[in-house]
């Protein structure tokens, strides 16, 4: 097994139950339709943002919020970035 696939003691698991994991799709769904933009894009974008945030979080409830608020700025700057860059190429 490679090092990328190894468990990891201190891993937390995405979702503890199956009303977290509705509660966090539910929040990608909104995120999407709100965005206009496939749930495949923000789903993956959105399960390593929570992941992330669970390894230091302490009060859960705020999960969806927090994951949802992050992963929506990283999509605006990405989407800047493109205009940027269409922009600055010549013609």
């Amino acid at each position: 097994m490679s090092p990328r696939h190894k468990k990891n003691k201190d891993s937390v698991p995405l979702y503890e139950n199956d009303a977290e994991k509705k509660l966090h799709i539910n929040a990608m769904y909104l995120l999407a339709l709100n965005m206009e933009i496939s749930i495949d894009e923000v789903k993956t974008l959105y399960e390593i943002v929570l992941k992330r945030l669970k390894k230091n979080s302490k009060i859960r409830e705020f999960l969806p919020l927090l994951a949802s608020k992050r992963v929506e700025y990283l999509l605006n700057v990405r989407e800047i970035l493109r205009e940027k860059s269409k922009r600055h190429k010549p013609s």
